[in-house]
């Protein structure tokens, strides 16, 4: 199977996939030259970690123009260690007019995540963030054009029992232009195909 046939599978793997256990990032991963990417497995604890947390936020606070989310409904925007919260270094990150795209579910149960993250384009005076409803499979972030980081839980009551003893966090990176292109454009497909959360929230008013 050529590159194209592995994307175009991998593509409609994607689309179809409704929550983050109809997709393993490891299908894209597997395709990735063994000197561009890496992998860190994690247990519950050390995934929720100062140390992970750091990580993270050092890694967004590098990008120069844009970075996108897949997400599941925004839980990350509230992670945090002592007074440093990711939301507000998501606003810091606005303040400089970098682009926020986010893709996540908009939904009751979520709703005040959403809110919170809307609420940064208010205080800054400008959108510089949009959020998109969308169900979909993949929990990840594309840093400009240098990064993309996947996480993927596996959690023992997705299993047989027995099958997995305790909960793992793994994170993918991948640093291969070629395959951060096509992410790109599987999340530019998915955002323009989705609804406006302001729009939909306007839309759950009518049966909350």
């Amino acid at each position: 199977m050529g590159r194209y046939e592995e994307s175009e599978r991998l593509f409609k793997r994607i689309e179809s996939g409704q929550t983050r256990i109809d997709f393993s990032p490891s299908e894209i991963f597997q395709f990735v030259d063994k000197n561009k990417k890496k992998m860190r497995t994690m247990s519950e604890k050390q995934y929720y970690s100062a140390f992970s947390f750091k990580e993270f936020i050092n890694r967004i606070k590098l990008s120069e123009r844009q970075i996108l989310f897949f997400s599941g409904n925004l839980t990350f925007s509230n992670i945090g260690y002592g007074k440093n919260k990711v939301i507000k270094v998501l606003e810091e990150l606005a303040k400089k007019k970098i682009s926020l795209k986010i893709l996540t579910r908009v939904e009751r149960a979520g709703i005040e995540n959403i809110k919170n993250v809307l609420s940064i384009n208010k205080r800054i005076g400008h959108d510089t963030v949009e959020i998109r409803h969308c169900y979909q499979p993949l929990r990840a972030n594309i840093t400009d054009d240098k990064v993309a980081v996947f996480k993927e839980v596996l959690d023992p009551k997705d299993y047989a029992r027995g099958e997995l003893k305790r909960k793992l966090y793994i994170l993918y990176y991948i640093y291969d232009e070629d395959w951060i292109e096509w992410l790109q454009k599987v999340f530019w497909h998915l955002f323009r195909s989705s609804i406006d959360a302001k729009k939909r929230m306007e839309e759950l008013k009518l049966i909350m």
